[in-house]
């Protein structure tokens, strides 16, 4: 057989490379193996453990929700304000020559700060001095806490506790709407609070108004006249002619009672 030479060998090396696909495969690192390679799959270590904590939150979440959520309300001690002259939601002297209707939510987190930044201003300056009257109208904007509250704050009022109902209500507000702060039950512990606190409650006569629902046709009766006198959101308040929306400078409250007193 004659000699194979040099270049032939050659061609014939590259021919086989050829139809064989050979070469030297580009390196892509060891495959992983086993569990690791699962893991891999799904992302890596980081993605897997994002998930796991995202489904932690949502199934707690859930049960919260289920469970009529625990309420996220302040644990703060309740301790009665004291007022002067108090007329069912009328604070002050009905007779008073100017009259503020408040108009407010009981989950609002603005009109939880009317009434303790604002309204002792006007309390101080006008209501205790007979120049003014503060009417407070429950109006439920936020949702169905809102209402039970609402209610509970009716049903106090039938026993001369509405301010007292009124005052814990924001008090034991919470940063999350709808949370069961104000479930029946809750509502019924408050009351609890505040016949402890400054008894004349009935408990039993509350509660009984309470699940009956009583209270329901007042409140909706409420709440066409505020939506008459163009009230879509809390807190607002009318002072004579003038209706002031959101919450405003102290400023803006004094110069509209000016205003009204001289008409």
């Amino acid at each position: 057989m004659a000699q194979e030479g040099p270049g032939r060998r050659r061609r014939r090396r590259r021919a086989r490379r050829q139809n064989t696909g050979g070469g030297t495969p580009p390196s892509s690192g060891t495959p992983p193996q086993g569990w690791r390679a699962t893991v891999d799959s799904f992302g890596g270590f980081l993605t897997i453990g994002s998930l796991a904590g995202a489904l932690i939150v949502v199934v707690a979440l859930v049960v919260v929700s289920q469970r009529g959520g625990g309420g996220g309300g302040s644990s703060e001690a309740y301790e009665p304000l004291v007022r002067g002259a108090v007329f069912g939601r009328v604070e002050g002297d009905p007779g008073a020559p100017v009259r503020i209707f408040e108009f407010s939510d009981f989950q609002c987190p603005f009109c939880r700060n009317f009434h303790e930044q604002v309204a002792p201003l006007l309390r101080a300056e006008f209501v205790e001095t007979g120049e003014a009257a503060i009417e407070y109208w429950p109006v439920e904007v936020l949702g169905p806490d809102s209402e039970r509250a609402n209610e509970a704050a009716l049903c106090a009022a039938d026993q001369g506790r509405f301010w007292e109902m009124h005052d814990i209500l924001f008090l034991r507000q919470s940063p999350t709407r709808n949370d069961g702060t104000f479930s029946r039950d809750r509502l019924k512990e408050y009351a609890r609070e505040v016949e402890a606190a400054v008894g004349g409650l009935d408990l039993a006569r509350f509660d009984a108004c309470l699940d009956s629902g009583e209270k329901r046709a007042e409140l909706s009766a409420l709440s066409r006249q505020a939506q008459s006198a163009g009230i879509t959101s809390t807190p607002s308040v009318i002072i004579g002619a003038q209706v002031i929306r959101g919450l405003n400078p102290i400023d803006s409250y004094r110069e509209a009672i000016r205003r009204a007193a001289d008409q």
